[in-house]
């Protein structure tokens, strides 16, 4: 139900107003009660489409709230909110898909800094960055700068499916943005791995680790590829 079905109904009940007016003996106004129940019949069904999308909201994504942003860059959130946000994921009604932790680094970070200086890549390339990983997790989760050149998406209500195509297509996002550092070219790639509760762990710090060995196997085999974790022994 939309906005629009609470502007039709209205328009009905208007309309049948009009009707009972022009059949109306003359001199005999319509009554009052009449006319209040119509308009009570009117409030409730605007009360009833607003729950229904409440109930729709509360379905998806979190509400995004205001969070504490890391220090550096500003751009991100803290990574002290990771924790805060993965219970809160963990522990929301209804909450019966996986919850994807996504962990990213920069592929050969020391290189960038090497040709270009550390502080050439705080300011050219690493703001750019963050504000593409922000853009691809709107709506979806949050990300969140882990450290130096490591950060950390988390994605609850998704299936094993919708994050796996998440991680590829932000690889290849990353992958062909044209980057560049006082003007010249510089591409930068990442190595990603994924653990997902409950598969692969049951809190929040084995999430990590296995994400983390996920995210070194990734490089490990070269680079610029996305990884998930092994499958824990039963």
């Amino acid at each position: 139900m939309t906005t629009t079905d609470s502007e039709t109904f209205k328009d009905k009940t208007e309309a049948e107003l009009k009707i009972l007016n022009e059949k109306r003996l003359p001199g005999h106004p319509l009554k009052k009660p009449l006319i209040e129940e119509m308009q009570r019949r009117q409030r409730e069904r605007d009360e009833e489409i607003q729950n229904t999308q409440n109930k729709i909201l509360s379905r998806t994504t979190p509400l995004r709230t205001e969070k504490e942003k890391e220090q550096k860059f500003g751009i991100l959130v803290s990574p002290k909110q990771e924790r805060v946000d993965f219970a809160s994921y963990f522990s929301e009604p209804g909450a019966e898909a996986n919850i994807g932790v996504v962990f990213l680094d920069i592929d050969d970070f020391k290189g960038f800094n090497k040709r270009f200086t550390e502080t050439a890549v705080d300011r050219c390339l690493l703001p750019p960055f963050q504000q593409l990983l922000r853009a691809a997790c709107m709506h979806r989760g949050e990300a969140y700068r882990h450290g130096g050149e490591e950060f950390l998406v988390l994605l609850p209500n998704h299936t094993r499916e919708e994050i796996e195509c998440f991680a590829e297509r932000l690889r290849r996002q990353v992958e062909t943005h044209e980057f560049s550092v006082d003007g010249e070219p510089a591409q930068i790639t990442v190595s990603i791995g994924i653990a997902l509760w409950p598969e692969h762990g049951d809190g929040f710090d084995d999430l990590i680790a296995r994400a983390n060995e996920a995210e070194h196997e990734a490089k490990a085999g070269g680079g610029n590829r996305v990884a998930f974790a092994r499958r824990r022994a039963s």
